[in-house]
């Protein structure tokens, strides 16, 4: 092999970029640990996960209450946005999510 095949920067030499990005991770290896946290482990179900759920579902039922009920869409979108906020605030300033498992 000639020193100029060493230097063209075909995939898969040394310094190429497609070898280091094949991998999956950054130049900082974050992405990598990520990607193997995910798969190594099954993260236990928390409350803000919970709560993701909870605030589409309850406009959801607000919307379809809306629709079946003689009040209007606006009028029960706008009630159903009350327990979406304090699910919501309940989440953030009563029980926040811990940062024990993020790499900070």
């Amino acid at each position: 092999m000639s020193g100029s095949d060493r230097s063209s920067g075909r995939a898969g030499g040394p310094d190429s970029p497609t070898r280091a990005t094949a991998s999956g991770s950054g130049s900082d290896g974050r992405a990598g640990r990520a990607t193997r946290a995910a798969r190594g482990s099954r993260a236990a179900v928390t409350t803000a996960d919970l709560v993701l759920v909870a605030i589409p579902g309850i406009l959801v039922a607000a919307l379809a209450a809306g629709l079946l009920a003689s009040f209007s869409v606006a009028v029960a979108l706008a009630g159903g946005s009350l327990p979406a906020l304090a699910a919501l605030g309940y989440v953030l300033f009563y029980d926040p999510p811990s940062s024990s498992g993020a790499d900070a």
